[in-house]
């Protein structure tokens, strides 16, 4: 943090008229590039990784356009390797989990989206 600090006196410094925009944008820059990655080490966004194939920037997109969990399910299969029947089941047999539902809210509050309503265990 003080290296952070030290940075934004130099530029100030440096480019007084230009700092304060420079160090706003930067420190915006900053930010997103954490809550990205937060996202990306998210467990359900790593499994759709590791078995459907999609990437953090397009689970990304899929969650950011998603209005209902359906939604979801339906952005998330078109995207993966193998946009099949299989796939949409396999999906579906996915989000029935509770804990995946807890990361699927957790991955859109770290992007700052609404969480979906989890459905109470009978």
């Amino acid at each position: 943090m003080w290296v952070k600090r030290y940075l934004e006196e130099v530029v100030a410094k440096i480019a007084p008229d230009d700092s304060a925009k420079l160090i706003r944008s930067e420190s915006n820059r900053l930010n997103e590039a954490r809550k990205l990655s937060l996202f990306a080490n998210n467990p359900l966004i790593r499994h759709l990784g590791n078995r459907f194939g999609i990437k953090p920037e397009v689970a990304h997109d899929c969650l950011t356009k998603a209005t209902t969990l359906d939604d979801v399910i339906t952005k998330l299969t078109k995207s993966s390797q193998q946009p099949t029947e299989a796939t949409l089941d396999a999906m579906k047999n996915l989000f029935s989990n509770m804990l995946v539902l807890r990361d699927l809210n957790d991955a859109r509050a770290t992007l700052g989206l609404s969480q979906f309503e989890v459905p109470k265990p009978a």
